[in-house]
């Protein structure tokens, strides 16, 4: 449950993070291009699709530990 509320979160905070301030995201991808794999290309082309595509994700990650606690009390 703990892991699928950090996804869920995570998630979200990716998706509004290229949607509202896509600059920042940039100049994150920027100093850990040398970390991870270059994604300012990849990402910036598709930026608002992947946004909205987290957004879902991380709501209906969300949903679904709401969903599990209220259920069964898990």
């Amino acid at each position: 449950m703990f892991i699928l509320s950090v996804v869920g979160i995570i998630s979200l905070a990716f998706g509004i993070s290229l949607l509202l301030v896509p600059d920042f995201v940039r100049e994150c991808s920027r100093k850990m291009d040398k970390v991870l794999v270059v994604l300012d290309e990849k990402i910036s082309d598709y930026r608002v699709s992947i946004g909205i595509v987290s957004l879902a994700v991380g709501i209906a990650a969300l949903f679904l530990v709401y969903y599990l606690k209220a259920k069964y009390g898990v």
